[in-house]
């Protein structure tokens, strides 16, 4: 599986998703304009990561960039 060993994930406050009928792409920027609360929103390339906070949630909006099997970040949907 891989992952971050403290990533949200691993105690049930983010899950990675798809929508049928919109590209991950669009399933972002369709959370991102709904109002919905989130700690972070990380567009993917093949599927949105969602994640929930326990404390403040912080709205962080980024897209993932994959090379060499790493991942970086930038700010906003790209």
């Amino acid at each position: 599986m891989g992952g971050a060993a403290n990533s949200a994930h691993q105690i049930g406050l983010a899950a990675d998703i798809t929508a049928p009928g919109l590209t991950p792409r669009a399933l972002a920027a369709l959370i991102l304009q709904s109002g919905i609360e989130f700690d972070q929103l990380i567009y993917e390339g093949t599927w949105v990561h969602v994640g929930l906070s326990s404390g403040a949630p912080r709205s962080q909006v980024l897209t993932a960039s994959f090379s060499g099997g790493h991942a970086s970040y930038a700010a906003g949907i790209r």
